[in-house]
């Protein structure tokens, strides 16, 4: 405004202002641009560092916002944890870090502006959900010992439990039983308490022999774990061949000799087990 003070008098005297408006800010937009962990596959049970990188792909800085971390789909309603950013100019990232104990079954999501302290271009880009990598428990091996054992004997299975990833496996049970539900009364259960990704265990369980049996062998018996593939976790194991015995009556003498009628005659019989197995009893 022109003689703001009024102190001339002037021809016309409406014609002294005039408007300016800003017709256009550069505003920031904030985005999650990266979310890594530590450990890379993070499993139900592991410490989990997430490191969270914020960039402002906007023309314009911002003001200070919040960045939160939260177990569910609303990190902006009373979340885990928050981190405090004071500014961020166009074109630069800032990096976050929040530790946290996987659960089994969560996921993670992550908001940037979570108090809506600051206007954006795009109001719709900030956020990201992780989730945990879960393990994938494989019963790689199924064997026994010894290689042909006799009805009656005692065998010793072993069994390669692999967990294939790319999450570690925490603690879980490995069940033995003579049918196809081992997750049911097994005969037998053998704790692990945890696998890393790409590792092994081996197991072992006794069992009497019988020439009527296959044996099966689970996994995670209880379900305890989220897996990647819940379809290879039984195998089943069956004894090829069995030492058998072969009785044969092998000599008969008498005492006397030559015995008569009418002689008080003792036979003694000697039995011979000629096959390659133990035999069990007999009459």
């Amino acid at each position: 405004m022109a003689d703001s003070d009024d102190q001339l008098p002037e021809a016309n005297e409406n014609n002294n202002s005039d408007e300016g408006t800003i017709s256009s800010f550069s505003l920031p937009d904030l985005i999650v641009y990266t979310v890594t962990s530590d450990p890379q596959y993070p499993a139900a049970g592991d410490s989990v560092t997430w490191t969270v990188t914020v960039k402002n792909s906007g023309s314009g800085s911002s003001g200070p916002f919040n960045v939160a971390f939260d177990d569910d789909d609303q990190p902006s309603l009373l979340p885990t944890e928050t981190e405090s950013v004071t500014s961020l100019a166009a074109g630069s990232t800032k990096e976050l870090t929040f530790t946290h104990t996987a659960v089994a079954g969560d996921q993670y999501w992550f908001l940037v502006d979570s108090d809506e302290e600051v206007s954006e271009t795009n109001e719709n880009n900030n956020s990201h959900a992780v989730e945990l990598s879960p393990a994938d428990l494989e019963i790689t091996g199924v064997s026994y010992s010894p290689e042909s054992p006799s009805v009656g004997d005692d065998v010793t299975w072993t069994v390669i439990v692999k967990n294939n990833g790319p999450g570690n496996a925490t603690a879980f049970n490995v069940a033995f039983d003579d049918d196809d539900r081992p997750d049911l009364l097994p005969i037998d259960t053998k704790p692990v308490s945890s696998l890393s990704a790409g590792s092994t265990v081996h197991l072992t369980f006794v069992r009497t022999a019988t020439q009527e049996e296959s044996y099966w062998f689970l996994a995670d018996s209880d379900d305890q774990l989220p897996e990647a593939n819940e379809n290879n976790n039984s195998d089943e194991g069956t004894i090829s061949s069995f030492s058998l015995p072969d009785l044969v009556v092998y000599t008969v003498t008498s005492d006397p000799q030559y015995p008569a009628a009418g002689d008080s005659v003792t036979w003694t019989v000697t039995v011979k087990n000629s096959g390659s197995g133990s035999s069990g009893p007999s009459t």
